[in-house]
């Protein structure tokens, strides 16, 4: 491994920084320790909680290569390379951390968590993304689509002008599908839409299930269950990582708490405060934002895990 590669994940390491949600509770970080082997000590490393449900049931790596990238994640930088088995068993020397916090000091910037991002579909028109950009906007959410009926054509009919705009701007990138499935045949469908559409990008951020028709709030905790993991499960087994996203109420009062934490959540409540009380990644804080490059209102949110940094690690999105 090269020097650099190693102060970068020592770097991170010496000055970590994990942000979670304001409303976050205690029991939502899980300790994971590091340990030092020379002195027979550890390093309490806290996690958010939200980071560990589509790694933890990832088909696609081992236990330990989980916990690895989980490691790797939170300290937010990419795994070195796996070949080093210095690094990849996490035994760290105590003098190598001390290096790298001069490293870090005189070469590089930890990343910076909480960020700040908007999504956007067809409604919000032509986008100046760079205008987003230098607005200080870190990544963008992107509508692909909505529903199971190819012959209607319900490609969002700005999607592939959005998602190149943003990604020349430089911006993360993630997308998501609003859905009208009343069963699991419906969610398979809208699945396999939406991966066709998607495919050959590359994106930073989950592609989300967007499920919050009241047609399907009639349709019972159990059957909405049913509905979201199969949508999830066939995007995650066609190599992307799966989100869900609703508001509240719909998350709280329509979704088995079991579906909750497998998937990572996006929760929108516009308000001041996040009181869902759960774990979530990102929180839609507001539908009436003002941003530049946006005509009329965007909706704005705060990511608190760095899914860029899990993403690549686990080479899905089409990295």
């Amino acid at each position: 491994m090269k020097l650099k590669n190693i102060m970068s994940v020592l770097c991170a390491l010496s000055a970590l920084t994990v942000h979670l949600p304001q409303t976050a509770a205690a029991d939502t970080i899980t300790q994971h320790d590091i340990p030092v082997s020379e002195y027979g000590t550890t390093i309490a490393m806290p996690m958010p909680s939200a980071l560990t449900p589509a790694l933890a049931n990832s088909d696609e790596v081992s236990p330990e290569e989980t916990a690895y990238h989980l490691k790797m994640a939170v300290l937010g930088v990419l795994p070195p390379e796996p070949e080093d088995d210095k690094y990849r068993n996490n035994v760290i020397n105590t003098m190598d951390i001390v290096m790298a916090k001069k490293y870090c000091i005189e070469k590089e910037k930890p990343p910076k968590f909480p960020t700040y991002g908007i999504d956007v579909s067809t409604h919000q028109g032509a986008i100046d993304w760079k205008a987003v950009k230098n607005a200080n906007f870190s990544f963008a959410i992107i509508r692909a689509g909505y529903g199971k009926d190819r012959h209607l054509d319900q490609v969002d009919k700005r999607f592939h002008a959005n998602m190149h705009g943003a990604k020349q701007a430089g911006l993360d990138v993630g997308i998501y599908w609003y859905s009208y499935a009343l069963n699991e045949q419906d969610a398979l469908e809208e699945a396999r839409y939406c991966i066709d559409t998607v495919e050959g990008y590359q994106f930073e951020y989950p592609l989300y299930f967007d499920i919050e028709e009241p047609s399907q709030v009639e349709l019972g905790k159990t059957e909405v269950s049913k509905i979201i993991t199969t949508f999830c499960d066939e995007v995650k087994k066609n190599g992307y990582y799966p989100g869900l996203y609703s508001y509240k109420n719909f998350l709280l009062n329509n979704v088995d708490e079991e579906v909750l934490r497998k998937y990572p959540v996006w929760v929108a409540q516009w308000a001041e405060e996040n009181t869902y009380g759960k774990e979530y990644g990102i929180w839609q804080y507001s539908s009436t934002g003002s941003v530049t490059g946006v005509d009329g209102n965007a909706d704005l949110n705060i990511a608190y895990v760095d899914y860029p940094t899990v993403i690549k690690s686990l080479r899905m999105n089409g990295y």
